[in-house]
């Protein structure tokens, strides 16, 4: 059974949380007095603005762990738009679109209060972000059932896979991150180019054809397709 935060098998690289019970209790620590900031917010217009601030700082934190000069280049190039860093997420394609829907969808709710004075209530955000949200919750699995017609109680589902969809993703990037800057992954690569090389100068040796230059120099050419032929032989694939 698939859980909140589970993705479909090939959407995106990462498509189900990895998790410890050392992990789970930091993520604990961490995603709790978040929350408890949303809970002390006043009003609607508080608890939607608040919401997308921890989302972009779920985002920030999260980049920067996979994008290793991404604070120094944001601070650079003033790219500090709630907008730009959810782009830059969703190109990535580093966790389930369900959970990036619900972060898209956070940063319209909260332009809405912050630029409409008149909206100072979920009730009021209008028909077609009631149906957005709705639409969002019925594509979260387990959430995937009859969802609530009240707009808060709908923004509060949205908001928690937006945030601990983040917070539990970051442990998979943190791993991702050390595995990139280790030596084991080049190992594979290296070992497969020097096959590569190998199987291609023994190829070359066999069917290769020296033309000589105008200039005086003088150059081997071979059939690519024979090659890749001879190739897939010598791999076993």
């Amino acid at each position: 059974m698939r859980h909140f935060f589970d993705g479909q098998e090939g959407e995106c690289l990462f498509t189900f949380p990895f998790s410890s019970v050392s992990d789970t209790f930091r993520h604990n620590q961490e995603i709790e007095p978040l929350y408890k900031k949303i809970e002390n917010s006043t009003d609607d217009r508080s608890t939607a603005i608040i919401s997308a601030i921890i989302v972009e700082y779920l985002i920030d934190k999260l980049l920067d762990n996979y994008l290793p000069a991404y604070n120094d280049h944001n601070k650079k190039h003033k790219k500090d738009s709630f907008w730009y860093k959810q782009e830059l997420l969703f190109s990535s394609n580093l966790i389930p679109s369900h959970i990036t829907d619900c972060i898209q969808l956070i940063g319209v709710i909260r332009n809405k209060f912050a630029h409409n004075l008149e909206i100072d209530s979920f009730k009021k955000i209008g028909k077609d972000l009631n149906q957005q949200m709705r639409h969002c919750i019925s594509k979260v699995p387990i959430y995937n059932r009859k969802s609530p017609t009240d707009s808060k109680k709908l923004f509060k589902q949205i908001q928690f896979v937006a945030i601990t969809g983040l917070s539990v993703y970051y442990i998979n990037i943190k791993i991702l991150n050390e595995y990139i800057h280790s030596h084991k992954c080049l190992e594979q690569p290296l070992l497969l180019n020097e096959q590569e090389n190998k199987i291609l100068l023994e190829y070359i040796g066999k069917f290769g054809r020296t033309i000589k230059l105008d200039g005086g120099g003088k150059v081997t050419v071979f059939n690519e397709k024979d090659y890749q032929k001879f190739r897939i032989k010598k791999f076993h694939i």
